[in-house]
């Protein structure tokens, strides 16, 4: 659609990290439609826990359970959560 002779868009995101998200706010306020498309069962990219490992830990087995994630139990990290938040959204 055009509106005042800007052009707004149907956008595809693809993955729901922070860069996804960052993304998607920003066509947003621009004026676009974006749609994210996320393959784990919740955003956030790296910095979702999830308890379950892969079931083959090798990667021989094509049907197996793939688990994908950086982070695991008990990790601690030198990135102060004020550096990492985003300006309207901080964690808190």
């Amino acid at each position: 659609a055009i509106a005042a002779g800007r052009q707004h868009f149907h956008v595809a995101v693809v993955g729901g990290g922070a860069a996804g998200l960052v993304a998607a706010r920003e066509l947003r306020r621009a004026g676009h439609h974006p749609v994210v498309f996320e393959a784990g069962p919740s955003v956030g990219g790296v910095w979702v826990y999830q308890d379950e490992t892969d079931s083959d830990q090798m990667g021989v087995d094509a049907g197996r359970n793939r688990v994908h994630g950086s982070m695991y139990k008990g990790l601690r990290t030198n990135l102060p959560r004020e550096i990492m938040g985003f300006s309207d959204l901080p964690f808190t």
